[in-house]
């Protein structure tokens, strides 16, 4: 007589027979509508709250602005008081080719000469990834006679004063 062949077996615990295995287990891990159902929901999510995310980083972006603005008015009261007008440009305030702390604003001065120089309009206009803000466009801080303005446009040329200025 032939003797059977011996089986190797792996090392681990002994494979359980066919019905010993219990069926009510749930198996382990997600199907693939579990995933595509997550994968749904968070791209619906994500559609809804980018475009207020963003929204909330131009407005802190429009912090710069006013500072930059803010620091150009200081400079210009700063000048006035040893000359008899504002500075002429932002040059003559040693603030050359001058934009805001982060580089999201480019600053420029108005000076009109006609009125006698007692006014002057900084005007900041966005640059870089921040031009993407049409809302705020372009936001000026100035000195008209006694008073401080602080105005703002969209890119149409609309007032946008008060969604762009804080209170």
């Amino acid at each position: 007589m032939v003797a059977a062949p011996k089986v190797m077996r792996l090392a681990g615990p002994p494979a359980k027979p066919v019905a010993d295995r219990r069926p009510d287990r749930a198996p382990w891990g997600f199907t693939l509508i579990e995933l595509l159902i997550t994968l749904a929901v968070i791209g619906i999510l994500a559609t809804v709250a980018y475009p207020t995310y963003r929204e909330h980083v131009f407005r802190a972006r429009r912090s710069e602005a006013f500072s930059a603005l803010s620091a150009v008015v200081q400079a210009q009261e700063r000048w006035r008081a040893g000359h008899s007008r504002y500075a002429p440009s932002l040059e003559a305030l040693g603030l050359q080719a001058y934009s805001s702390p982060g580089q999201h604003y480019q600053i420029e001065l108005q000076n009109d000469d006609t009125r006698g120089n007692s006014h002057f309009m900084a005007i900041a206009r966005p640059s870089g990834v921040q031009r993407a803000d049409t809302r705020c466009a372009q936001m000026r801080m100035g000195i008209q006679g006694t008073q401080l303005l602080r105005t703002a446009s969209d890119s149409q040329g609309s007032d946008t004063s008060r969604l762009c200025w804080p209170s």
